[in-house]
């Protein structure tokens, strides 16, 4: 039988013109593929205006592409467009149906807007999806609207979920940290800041909630610590500039 099928195969190879046998046709790019690719660079660069100009024209030659309504999406969140932003995260759906990352962006979307019980929704969604590779965003993003929203233990199952899929990221740490911290646990919170700065040495924000963390118990030397630690990192950021007030208050 295997002999048989491979005489059959060599038997369609020979009946192909030569001329075509030597070319073999190369995939046809999508319309708009050259501006979408370029988009895609200039945010790289963390050129969101060149970014949105690009995926702009891209759409306009193939605005059934979800990939290129996806980016447009995201141009604009990074612009803070946020209803141009969910107008075209609910085309890029309407087009590729239940896409957990599109699903993952425009719950991020309603988080960032203050809608939390719709962007409850739609972590949930992205997050029960087992062909999404990132279930830990989703679920991170599903624990930040629920410690929104003051619902501390659905927030952290939500984040304990997150880490028990990818254990080498660190956010769902310092989420689960600030959940702990909200509920008057800051023990438990520095747990939590330290098992993340230990994945992230110099991750800013876990070394702020650290601090914090530490004045709620009043260790005011170990939160000044804590607070140094922030101003070394990057003294020009909002936690930066925070950590240096507190430092002021501290002396």
């Amino acid at each position: 039988m295997l002999n048989r099928f491979l005489c059959l195969l060599v038997l369609s190879m020979l009946l192909i013109p030569a001329g075509c046998a030597t070319s073999p046709k190369v995939p046809k790019a999508p319309p708009g593929q050259s501006h979408y690719m370029l988009g895609l660079s200039y945010l790289r660069q963390q050129n969101v205006t060149g970014a949105l100009k690009e995926f702009i024209e891209a759409e306009k030659l193939d605005p059934l592409n979800s990939d290129y309504q996806n980016a447009l999406a995201q141009a604009y969140h990074l612009k803070k467009a946020h209803s141009e932003a969910e107008a075209h995260y609910l085309k890029a759906l309407e087009v590729s149906a239940d896409n957990p990352e599109i699903q993952n962006n425009l719950a991020a979307l309603y988080l960032n807007t203050g809608r939390h019980d719709e962007a409850i929704d739609y972590f949930r969604k992205a997050s029960s999806n087992i062909l999404f590779g990132q279930q830990e965003l989703a679920l991170t993003g599903l624990g930040v609207a629920l410690l929104k929203k003051g619902d501390y233990l659905e927030a952290v199952t939500a984040f304990k979920e997150a880490i028990m899929r990818n254990r080498s990221y660190p956010l769902p740490y310092v989420r689960l940290g600030d959940t702990y911290l909200a509920m008057g646990k800051a023990d438990m919170a520095l747990e939590e800041y330290q098992r993340a700065l230990m994945l992230a040495p110099d991750y800013q924000e876990a070394h702020y909630q650290t601090g914090l963390a530490y004045m709620k118990i009043n260790e005011r030397q170990k939160a000044a610590k804590s607070f140094s630690e922030v101003v070394r990192i990057d003294s020009g950021t909002e936690f930066g500039r925070q950590a240096s007030d507190f430092l002021r208050l501290l002396e």
